[in-house]
């Protein structure tokens, strides 16, 4: 047995791998579980507890493998090597992630993936604007990857967004308004419209949106250069958080005041009827301290909020994500302003409409969200 080990020792790759695996077995072992992996903000599978019922239906196997493939030592590292190493052999994308100039990274759009599913909202936000003539518009944000195209790696082959729109648009326009962004944004594209790392648009980005609605709603806009911005540096977005590339050049948050709006969270109760919760201001400071910073914008995506601006007239806001740093610019022209997310959102939207005497209603989504949206249904909930 001696003799045996001695030889081993003379084979030191043999005697590294085995140092190298048991050790690193061993650190797994050692390496406390974590709740939460801050970057992909998802939350990680923990040890699933044995019992003879779970294994005979061989739900405890799969749930283990989950558990050791979210949870071993080192977890982050070993990803941020793996995205070293296939750039340096010349990748130009990773995890669904696409690499451009600039330090851009955009989502890889390919196809739509369930046309199904954009016709049926098509349909939805029709209907619904049909309804409540005169009064819809809808804002469909186009993707980075559409406005910023010059920034793609040669052949990069992402979906005809274009000609969705043209389509989209066509379809909505003899209902309700129509804001097209794509010219506004073509002749801005040099200025900083979109993360280089999330898939949101910027604050500067929004603004522009912002103003191009209140023009053609007869408003004045507030004027960007007299609001006094807040930067924040050091933000990695969601793009990064797929990507985990290495040197990444990072983002820069902007948010303006006002800070003193008031902001009303409206819960369901137990008949299902909303009604105010808390109030709170327009930013969640504290996830400035936080790997999603973008969440600070209206404290995420709450079901049902009520602002109180310093305008006249009141407006509705259906949404995504990206109305969170739209809706403060709003605070400027209205004295109300009422944002559902249909995504938790399960009231009844024409109660609500009737019952607040809205001025106008915008539907305020992404391209990308609005295709994969499976919430915009709600729109009609209740209609006989």
């Amino acid at each position: 047995m001696k003799k045996n080990l001695k030889k081993l020792w003379h084979y030191p790759v043999v005697v590294l791998f085995f140092l190298l695996i048991f050790g690193y077995m061993f650190l797994d072992i050692l390496t406390p579980d974590k709740a939460k992996d801050e970057y992909q903000n998802a939350l990680l599978a923990q040890k699933p507890v044995f019992t003879l019922s779970s294994l005979l239906k061989n739900e405890y196997t799969v749930n283990y493998e989950t558990y050791i493939k979210e949870q071993f030592a080192f977890r982050h590292e070993w990803i941020v090597l793996k995205s070293l190493i296939e750039e340096a052999q010349g990748k130009t994308e990773n995890n669904g992630v696409v690499y451009g100039a600039d330090g851009y990274q955009f989502n890889k759009f390919v196809r739509i993936e369930k046309e199904e599913q954009l016709e049926n909202n098509t349909q939805a936000l029709m209907a619904f604007s049909q309804r409540h003539p005169g009064k819809v518009s809808a804002m469909i944000v186009p993707s980075a990857s559409l406005v910023l195209k010059d920034k793609l790696p040669a052949g990069a082959p992402f979906v005809d967004e274009g000609a969705y729109l043209d389509k989209l648009y066509g379809q909505l326009a003899p209902s309700c308004t129509v804001y097209d962004l794509r010219a506004l944004f073509s002749a801005h594209q040099e200025e900083y419209l979109y993360y280089r790392t999330d898939h949101h648009w910027t604050t500067h980005g929004a603004y522009l949106a912002y103003t191009q609605l209140i023009a053609e709603n007869g408003k004045t806009p507030v004027d960007e250069p007299s609001l006094t911005a807040t930067d924040v540096p050091d933000f990695y977005g969601t793009n990064y958080s797929k990507s985990l590339r290495p040197f990444t050049q990072t983002d820069v948050i902007t948010y303006y005041p006002p800070l003193d709006a008031e902001m009303t969270w409206y819960l369901p109760g137990g008949d299902g009827v909303y009604a105010p919760a808390k109030v709170t201001g327009l930013y969640d400071l504290s996830k400035l301290q936080e790997r999603d910073k973008y969440a600070m914008f209206l404290y995420s995506n709450n079901a049902f909020s009520r602002i109180a601006g310093r305008g006249e007239g009141r407006i509705l806001i259906i949404k995504d994500s990206y109305a969170n740093c739209f809706v403060p610019f709003l605070t400027e022209n209205y004295a109300q302003i009422d944002v559902i997310d249909l995504r938790s959102y399960n009231g009844n939207i024409d109660e609500l409409i009737d019952e607040n005497r809205y001025d106008s209603i915008l539907a305020l989504y992404n391209f990308q969200s609005f295709c994969s949206d499976t919430f915009l249904y709600r729109l009609n909930t209740g209609v006989s």
